[in-house]
C-alpha cells in the first residue's frame, strides 16, 4: 500500500467516526457531575487550569489551521495567474 492510499484510508476512517468523539465527553459527563466535590478536593484550581489550557491549545490549532489553509488557498491562487 503506497503513503497517499494509507493517508487516504486514515482520513476516510477518522472523516467516519469523527461525530463519535463528543460522545466520550458525554459519557464523562455524569461521572463529573457526580464527583464534583470530590474532583474539586482532590485537584483544586489544577484541574481548572488545565481545562483553560486543553481549550486554549485546541482554539490555537484551529487557527493555526485556518491561517495555514488561508496561505495555500493564495499560493494555488498566485500559482494560477502566474504564467
Amino acid at each position: 500500500m503506497t503513503f497517499k492510499e494509507e493517508m487516504e484510508k486514515e482520513g476516510e476512517r477518522l472523516y467516519k467516526w469523527r461525530s463519535y468523539i463528543p460522545l466520550l465527553f458525554l459519557l464523562l459527563l455524569p461521572i463529573a457531575f457526580k464527583n464534583g466535590e470530590f474532583i474539586e478536593r482532590t485537584f483544586g484550581d489544577r484541574i481548572g487550569n488545565l481545562w483553560e489550557g486543553i481549550a486554549f491549545i485546541i482554539s490555537f490549532l484551529g487557527f493555526i489551521g485556518a491561517v495555514l489553509r488561508w496561505d495555500m488557498c493564495l499560493r494555488i491562487h498566485q500559482a494560477a495567474l502566474i504564467p
